[in-house]
């Protein structure tokens, strides 16, 4: 397998009123080496934080988007971890099968290129990819979009916690009501 895959970039565009995708890819392995040790914040620069330096990734070509109209309920992605990986920035994994429900499929088709289409102005040729330091809302989002992956029972627990918010404000108003905090006028359709 190509080491260079799982660093390309999709990015989507529109010419036209046509959608597609840009792909772009690293040009050498070595490239995406090093790209993915970064990833993994296993290369430091200065001060002993994550290397920012810029990794380029060049166009390679465009491909259409064709959505799959069967649903997709039974159906994941499953990884089975050794538990032997690198440590990430969450700590080192435990071994186990992840898995992570797929909501939908789109199958992707080599765009034909078509001489007499006008090229499309928002088209790079090279891609600069570098990591900054996620800000605190960016880490509170991956934290929990981690979690789905990891916490077979964080979905439970989220909707557990949202019905309690839910039956707290019922029971205030209803304390409201029946307090007579609150004014009904029940009449005042009849009139």
């Amino acid at each position: 397998m190509d080491p260079r895959l799982d660093c390309a970039i999709l990015r989507p565009m529109e010419s036209d009123g046509d959608h597609f995708l840009a792909y772009y890819l690293t040009q050498t392995d070595a490239d995406a080496e090093l790209l993915k040790s970064r990833r993994r914040g296993q290369v430091n620069g200065p001060n002993d934080t994550v290397d920012s330096t810029a990794t380029a990734l060049h166009f390679v070509r465009d491909y259409e988007t064709v959505k799959i109209e069967q649903e997709v309920p039974n159906e994941f992605v499953l990884v089975l971890d050794d538990g032997n990986q690198a440590s990430t920035s969450e700590g080192t994994r435990q071994r186990g099968a992840y898995y992570k429900n797929i909501e939908r499929k789109i199958a992707l088709k080599k765009k034909r290129v078509n001489k007499y289409e006008v090229a499309y102005t928002d088209k790079w040729d090279i891609v600069q990819l570098s990591y900054t330091e996620m800000q605190a809302d960016e880490q509170r989002e991956r934290t929990e979009t981690l979690a789905q992956v990891r916490d077979p029972g964080f979905w439970a627990e989220a909707l557990a916690e949202r019905q309690q918010r839910v039956e707290g404000r019922t029971d205030a108003i209803m304390d409201d009501i029946m307090g007579g905090d609150v004014d009904l006028d029940l009449d005042a359709d009849a009139d």
